[in-house]
């Protein structure tokens, strides 16, 4: 009864049938069950209706913690997104001094889907409360983009002279940006983590790179991809527009942490 099409869920999925002549209530009240005469299109309706159903994210992380249903997928999606920051070396935890001033962060839980709707993940995402930091007067803390110009002039370029056009995406890339070495930043430790250690003392984060939502994450990120794009390949920034580095052989042009580059071959692949 699927046709030619993919089902939106596996057809050796298990399906319980109620009581005869009764009806299924709650997500799916206009499903009916017959015994086990089941016709094609209810379980077709029946199968869509699973497959379109969507957790709700909760409210805070205290809320994911505490589901009766998903609690422990959500502890182990709390303790992946900290060992993510651990193995990047992305803070060190010490112990809490007066003198210091830590900023607030936040734990973010979020279901993810893919592309096709089906569930992916349970997502947690630590970010620092960066509106709460105090603003230098010269402060200069943004990520230059690239124009929607220079995008068509590349593409239109690569049509030219019969080159491929790339396009990648930088992972978890505000978390390869080092801080500057004058710059201090504590963190409180985010909710649903240890707060204090053996002794009673309460703990925080002391920041080694750039972390989602600080003022100066995406200028640290702009920093490092620009030294990466010079020093170690060899580009030259353009004079006139900060997000184009080029050299004979190679175009690229950045957005954040969204990259267009077009060129050689054997450029591109390098």
């Amino acid at each position: 009864f699927f046709g030619e099409e993919q089902p939106l869920i596996p057809l050796d999925t298990t399906i319980a049938l109620v009581e005869p002549q009764c009806s299924i209530e709650g997500e799916y009240p206009n499903v009916l069950c017959d015994g086990t005469q089941l016709s094609h299109n209810s379980i077709k309706v029946f199968l869509t209706s699973l497959a379109s159903y969507r957790i709700p994210d909760p409210k805070n992380i205290t809320e994911a913690l505490l589901d009766p249903q998903h609690g422990e997928e959500w502890k182990d999606a709390l303790i992946a997104e900290q060992t993510n920051l651990l193995q990047r070396n992305v803070y060190e935890e010490v112990v809490w001094q007066p003198w210091m001033k830590p900023i607030g962060t936040k734990t973010i839980p979020k279901v993810k889907y893919q592309a096709n709707g089906l569930f992916d993940k349970f997502k947690v995402r630590i970010v620092a409360l960066g509106y709460r930091q105090p603003r230098a007067p010269d402060e200069d803390n943004y990520a230059p983009t690239l124009l929607i110009s220079l995008a068509r002039l590349m593409i239109a370029l690569a049509a030219k002279k019969g080159w491929k056009l790339y396009q990648l995406d930088i992972k978890a890339a505000f978390l390869q940006a080092n801080l500057r070495k004058e710059e201090e930043i504590y963190l409180w430790v985010p909710e649903g983590l240890r707060q204090r250690d053996v002794h009673g003392h309460r703990l925080c984060w002391k920041l080694k790179k750039a972390l989602y939502g600080l003022r100066a994450s995406p200028q640290r990120w702009y920093d490092t991809i620009k030294y990466w794009l010079v020093t170690e390949y060899g580009l030259l920034p353009c004079d006139s527009n900060d997000t184009l580095f080029w050299s004979e052989d190679l175009i690229v042009g950045v957005y954040v942490d969204d990259i267009l580059y077009t060129g050689k071959d054997e450029a591109c692949q390098n």
